[in-house]
């Protein structure tokens, strides 16, 4: 049997285009997208790249909202260069937070990837374009548009206070906007007000009096310290916990309560994780 050149053109074409479907169609798992109808994902930014090409928010937007089966860690087309850690300077005129590489240098941001904020203590690798045609009050460093982004540690730790811990209690105002949990961290929304000085905001477990099982379920306190920061901006951000800490061997969950330092606001929770064995 002949077939003409053009024929066989014809037929590798098909081929090809039916290889590219397959290949599409295997990267897109419908059970996923059902799934999402009872799983809500945050708008948390730490983007992943997927199988289709394409850069999502976070690993439970691509699973869930877009069924992408397979996916890396970090937007597409990223390859994180620089390093550094997020500091505050809103107590010096025109500044507020800025990123500090290694070197010890800082960089002023213009911009940021859509559905990511600056949030003080972050561990970040990223990437940059200068902008030379803006000028800058803070005069702390160069002027960039951060162009891609990924935190190193996202949560940090949950400290620790028995009932008869002497630790001292932050007991400035901090008001919780919203709060969820996304794998093994805790993300809390919260506000305050101040604007002239660096806070410290804490997540602290209360142990209580009694040992003797069962134990009711934990208690964290959101605490703040505004270091007499008088100023009254209304500032809101949202930074991440470590849960593993609260993990019990021989479990698959844990309930706790998340309360503030002047209990207006207090929601249950339950946290799940793979089965802990003894």
């Amino acid at each position: 049997m002949k077939i003409s050149i053009p024929s066989l053109m014809i037929i590798m074409a098909v081929g090809l285009a039916s290889c590219r479907k397959d290949n599409s169609n295997s990267c897109i798992d419908q059970e996923l997208l059902k799934q999402g109808n009872v799983i809500d994902c945050t708008a948390e930014y730490d983007p992943v790249c997927g199988c289709d090409g394409n850069t999502y928010p976070n690993e439970c937007i691509a699973k869930f909202q877009n069924g992408v089966k397979y996916f890396t860690k970090g937007a597409c087309g990223c390859k994180y260069p620089y390093s550094g850690i997020v500091r505050d300077l809103t107590g010096l005129d025109g500044c507020g937070e800025v990123i500090q590489l290694l070197d010890g240098s800082y960089l002023e941001v213009a911009s940021l990837p859509n559905g990511f904020t600056l949030e003080t203590g972050q561990d970040l690798e990223f990437d940059y374009m200068e902008r030379t045609d803006l000028a800058s009050i803070c005069m702390a460093g160069k002027i960039v548009d951060i162009t891609c982004r990924r935190a190193i540690n996202a949560c940090v730790p949950i400290l620790e206070r028995g009932a008869l811990d002497s630790m001292a209690t932050h007991k400035d105002p901090i008001f919780i906007n919203s709060a969820s949990i996304v794998q093994d961290c805790l993300y809390i929304n919260f506000s305050y007000s101040g604007g002239c000085a660096e806070h410290d905001v804490r997540l602290v477990k209360t142990l209580p009096w009694c040992g003797t099982p069962p134990l009711p379920p934990a208690e964290l306190v959101l605490e703040h310290e505004a270091h007499g920061d008088a100023c009254q901006a209304y500032i809101t951000k949202t930074k991440s916990f470590d849960l593993t800490g609260l993990q019990e061997y021989g479990t698959h969950s844990v309930e706790f309560f998340l309360t503030n330092s002047q209990a207006s606001y207090n929601e249950k929770f339950i946290y799940n994780y793979p089965h802990v064995q003894n």
